[in-house]
């Protein structure tokens, strides 16, 4: 099922975490139009500023596998008003996150990364009413 022109709900509800331990990630309805929002409206303007794909690490998340990755109790990730984008160096890293900072849907905006794995990526969520919060350093909980 396409979300917009080039991103599908298999690509924002896919997880190895998920397949491994048999968890349904199955967004309802409700969920499924915050991706197609979060999709139209924020993904799709940075892949064409970007001028080439964007890779989403994580998506949708279903509350059981929100909790078995370790995500924040009230992760938008769980709302379908979250994704994580996979970055492919610094400078494509501080491109994306100066571009989010700019488009009115994004409500928050965290560069994040891993202590323990050095791993870097870009957590970009949507909402009602956007808090507008960026962060170009934070460590992932």
């Amino acid at each position: 099922m396409k979300l917009s022109e080039h991103f599908t709900l298999e690509e924002m509800v896919r997880s190895a975490t998920a397949s491994r331990n048999n968890i349904p990630n199955t967004p309802s309805q409700a969920e499924i139009e915050w991706l197609k929002y979060l999709c139209v409206n924020v993904l799709e303007p940075l892949r064409k500023h970007m001028e080439r794909q964007i890779i989403i690490t994580s998506g949708y998340r279903c509350p059981k596998l929100n909790a078995l990755v370790g995500g924040v109790a009230k992760s938008q990730h769980q709302y379908g008003q979250a994704a994580d984008i996979k970055i492919l160096s610094k400078n494509d890293g501080d491109k994306i996150f100066a571009y989010l900072k700019t488009n009115k849907y994004v409500s928050k905006a965290l560069y994040e990364h891993s202590k323990s794995t050095g791993a870097r990526w870009i957590h970009v969520a949507v909402a009602a009413v956007p808090v507008r919060y960026y962060n170009s350093d934070y460590p992932a909980k």
